[in-house]
């Protein structure tokens, strides 16, 4: 019995020392991590304070940092129309200029035989007689290739939000959309998803599309919106809009700018639309002067964006300037002090090369820094 009894003792003060020794080895990594931690404190205290620092000295930067950005326009054609059975499209099937013109007279006839407004554009008739079965088969394939939505929103949202100059790809501060629908369903939230927010316009009537505004939301916040709607000085009727959005600087919100963009009558070829179009753009400067007193924005520098449908936006300025005088009317200094960002040609189809969208901005307060072409058009 005494050596079983030994055999316990030892056991049980083997037992104990084991456990002090993991006591005091529990003590000390206790310690470490205490001295670890206060360690990390004592750094991130010291980071906090460097921190602080460079936070002042880039608000100090900020203050006379020069306020530049970029801002990108993009007619992206609305989904209700885009159809290559359309006159001026028909791609696919090599349409000669003749047939084109023989294409559109058709299209546009007067009376029962026009298919300008008739639900599907009236597809194939007016093309029937001009094109063969097999070539107008190449052009609706050519449109379930590249026209369909689902195939074609991809490709918008790429190319109106990331664009390369040289090596770099870059994003634009603001853009502004003509012709833009499907807004609740994919722009606003795809837009979001890369950075910017958002504000839209519908144009009047029964119209789906409308002008579109968005900004990189880490860049700009939006202080106001709003915009007025607009038939011609020979239709009371409004069907068009433009679109404003009063925007501050988040690194300096007492540097504000103000955004308009718009889509004015169509059919720039035509010169019995000149002068629609010069009354639409000489009410937007009256309507832009309104919207600004309303937010004590007057002095604020403009940027002016839209398609115009004008092969030359002087021309219009000239009605423009002229209407005012006539008729007295208040308008925005803008007016007087328009300049036109020089790019190439806009629209570019197999039928013609023009330009007719512009980004145009106030010289009194902005200066121009650089223009690049427009993106590929996305088909």
């Amino acid at each position: 019995m005494f050596a079983l009894f030994a055999l316990a003792t030892t056991a049980r003060a083997s037992s104990l020392s084991t456990a002090r020794r993991q006591a005091r080895q529990a003590r000390r990594q206790a310690r470490l991590v205490d001295a670890r931690a206060s360690s990390l404190e004592r750094r991130l205290q010291k980071q906090g304070t460097v921190l602080e620092r460079l936070e002042e000295r880039t608000a100090d930067l900020e203050r006379v940092a020069v306020k530049e950005f970029e801002i990108l326009h993009y007619n992206v054609l609305s989904n209700y129309s885009a159809t290559n059975m359309l006159p001026w499209f028909c791609y696919g099937c090599n349409v000669t200029a003749a047939e084109r013109a023989e294409m559109h007279r058709r299209f546009y006839a007067p009376g029962p035989t026009g298919f300008k407004r008739v639900r599907g554009k009236g597809w194939p008739t007016w093309a029937e007689e001009v094109l063969s079965p097999e070539r107008r088969a190449a052009v609706e394939a050519y449109d379930a290739l590249h026209f369909g939505w689902e195939r074609r929103c991809e490709r918008l949202i790429a190319a109106v939000c990331r664009h390369r100059v040289g090596c770099r790809e870059r994003a634009p501060d603001i853009l502004t959309l003509a012709e833009c629908d499907c807004y609740d369903e994919f722009w606003r939230e795809r837009l979001l998803q890369r950075g910017y927010a958002s504000t839209w316009r519908k144009r009047p009537r029964s119209s789906i599309d409308g002008c579109a505004i968005a900004w990189r939301s880490s860049t700009f916040e939006l202080l106001a919106s709003g915009g007025y709607d607009f038939g011609s000085a020979l239709s009371r009727s409004p069907d068009r809009t433009c679109h404003f959005a009063l925007l501050a600087w988040r690194r300096d919100p007492t540097v504000r700018l103000l955004v308009a963009t718009t889509h004015l009558a169509r059919n720039p070829e035509s010169d019995e639309q000149l002068l629609a179009r010069g009354y639409q753009y000489g009410s937007l400067f009256r309507e832009l002067l309104a919207f600004a007193a309303a937010h004590g924005a007057e002095d604020v520098p403009v940027v002016l964006t839209g398609d115009l449908n004008a092969k030359d936006c002087d021309e219009l300025a000239g009605i423009a300037r002229a209407l005012v005088r006539l008729l007295s009317t208040p308008t925005h200094p803008l007016l007087w002090s328009v300049l036109d960002a020089p790019t190439p040609a806009t629209t570019v189809t197999e039928e013609r090369t023009l330009r007719i969208d512009y980004v145009l901005y106030q010289s009194e307060s902005l200066s121009l820094t650089g223009v690049q072409p427009p993106p590929a058009p996305v088909r």
